[in-house]
């Protein structure tokens, strides 16, 4: 919302008692002034890559970026992932917060994490800092994960969480629509729905595939990409897909005013330029289907990934928000 619904918004919660407010920021928020007026305590840059660019959000790479670096001018204490592409430029900006903590697996971090390992469906690591030395799970099994709960635990140093509580918060945490895992009766396919979108979630998500989901022999991919934004997702998507799945569903995903066809199509010349065989089915629901069908016939054990949604319950088709069930109901 633009600022003034949002100072609204704020004030109607701060009356109703609440102390403590967690908001995503997106580049265009911070573009456009709509968080103007705002001071943050904490203000957390996880990661970037190249993405958003359209004639409708950034016009290029630096006109993004720099729109993301625009938080610090507004933050207490900015928290750094020192393992993001582009850390020292990102620690630079971050001089006009009145202070800085860092985190990652980055040996100069001032939150550090290592030791990780999978243990029965959960993650286990220790968190060095000045503060405490501890050993944490996460109730969630990807190793992608642990970046966004180190990032949680700078914010709540800033705030003087005790560690035991961060602890308690960790073991419990799953969030939907994020890496969420069914199987089937069988166990041979293994179902993943996650909001992975772009090309670095792409990335992240293939390599939690290969790494972590070994005893699958073969993996499909079902997703698709909006229409009129984020254009250059779709080269960088569905080559990404090709190269690692053996065969992709290319569905809807919010196409707008763009056809769901018209998206596909442009999706499949770029997944086909990596061998890999793909089908275009608009009818999100149906390429969910086709593509357990699809796991059946391979034989072997299979990863099927629905990506792009993740509890999305509505699709932005032509000028409307069209309801529908998410990934996760399909999926089941």
């Amino acid at each position: 919302p633009e600022a003034p619904v949002l100072h609204q918004h704020i004030a109607n919660a701060a009356r109703e008692g609440l102390s403590y407010l967690t908001m995503e920021v997106s580049s265009q928020a911070l573009k456009y002034k709509r968080v103007r007026g705002l001071q943050f305590d904490a203000g957390i840059f996880l990661n970037i890559s190249e993405d958003h660019i359209s004639p409708q959000e950034h016009q290029d790479f630096e006109d993004y970026f720099n729109s993301k670096l625009a938080i610090f001018r507004q933050t207490k204490t900015a928290c750094v992932n020192l393992d993001s592409d582009f850390a020292e430029r990102i620690l630079k900006a971050a001089r006009k917060s009145d202070k800085i903590i860092t985190f990652g697996r980055h040996p100069r971090a001032d939150i550090r994490y290592s030791q990780v390992k999978t243990e029965g469906g959960r993650l286990a690591f220790t968190v060095e800092c000045r503060q405490f030395t501890e050993h944490l799970s996460l109730a969630m099994p990807v190793k992608f994960n642990i970046e966004t709960a180190v990032a949680a635990i700078a914010a709540a140093t800033v705030y003087g969480v005790p560690v035991s509580c961060m602890k308690k918060a960790l073991e419990s945490t799953k969030v939907p629509g994020r890496m969420e895992t069914f199987f089937s009766s069988d166990k041979q396919l293994c179902c993943i729905v996650d909001f992975a979108h772009n090309r670095l979630s792409f990335e992240k998500l293939y390599d939690a595939a290969y790494q972590e989901y070994r005893s699958y022999k073969k993996i499909i991919t079902v997703f698709g990409c909006p229409g009129g934004k984020a254009l250059n997702r779709r080269r960088e998507l569905g080559i990404l897909a090709g190269l690692f799945s053996d065969y992709v569903f290319l569905t809807s995903d919010d196409p707008g005013t763009e056809t769901v066809e018209q998206i596909c199509d442009e999706l499949k010349s770029y997944v086909e330029m990596t061998d890999c065989p793909c089908g275009c089915v608009p009818d999100r629901e149906t390429a969910i289907r086709l593509a357990v069908q699809k796991g059946r016939e391979f034989g072997e054990r299979t990863l099927i990934l629905f990506l792009g949604r993740g509890t999305e319950r509505c699709q932005r088709i032509g000028n409307r928000l069209i309801p529908g069930r998410t990934d996760s109901e399909m999926v089941q």
